[in-house]
């Protein structure tokens, strides 16, 4: 009787339980798993909430040609600054940022953008890095406008107390900015456990931007 009891609960198990257990399993895995990326915002002395946005603004590329905020619409933006003040900090970031680089895969709607002061050795210094210009991006302007997009819009610690016409700032930020140009968040672009942070969250914000990618 024993015997015939647990026959019937395994049945049951097997009809009812079993296929809508391998159904949702099958369908977590299936579902893409991500953590939404937040917008980035500051609290004002006044109070008021500011949510940092790129602003309008008009640099050069390493091509000499004009690179401005339309030109990062529409694609995830990774955004740094090079200090031309600070080697080593530039040069650790640089190292980081060329992991990232390194992790996109072709066709992605992923472009690096680092912001210069100094056009005299743009090139040159892309050229020796080797990246993929259609991935990485070396874009020079005036101080002002640096300062303006640095401190003004996005609020970096690199840029406090960096009014014009001081220069030297601490190039350590890297800003993760959506095809919308707002700004999800601000990473601390010299820390090497940096680079699997902004790995983690370009993925999600590919899904999150670009849904229509994973149906193909």
């Amino acid at each position: 009787m024993e015997h015939n009891k647990r026959r019937i609960q395994l049945i049951v198990f097997a009809i009812f339980v079993l296929p809508i257990t391998l159904y949702l399993v099958f369908k977590s895995i299936s579902k893409p798993q991500f953590q939404p990326v937040p917008h980035s915002f500051s609290i004002l002395d006044n109070g008021d909430t500011l949510y940092h946005k790129l602003p309008p603004f008009r640099f050069t590329d390493q091509n000499g040609k004009p690179f401005t905020r339309e030109d990062m619409l529409g694609n995830i933006s990774l955004m740094s600054f090079i200090s031309p003040a600070d080697t080593l900090l530039t040069k650790i970031l640089i190292s980081n940022l060329r992991r990232v680089h390194d992790n996109i895969v072709e066709g992605a709607h992923i472009r690096l953008v680092s912001v210069h002061t100094d056009s005299t050795s743009l090139a040159g210094f892309a050229a020796e890095l080797g990246t993929d210009p259609q991935k990485w991006l070396f874009v020079h302007g005036p101080y002002q406008e640096v300062y303006r997009i640095g401190w003004e819009a996005f609020r970096l610690p690199d840029f406090e107390g960096k009014a014009p016409p001081a220069k030297p700032f601490t190039a350590q930020s890297v800003v993760l900015i959506d095809k919308a140009g707002e700004v999800r968040k601000v990473y601390a672009g010299t820390d090497l456990g940096s680079v699997r942070t902004i790995t983690d969250d370009l993925r999600s914000l590919i899904v999150m931007e670009y849904p229509e990618e994973l149906r193909k």
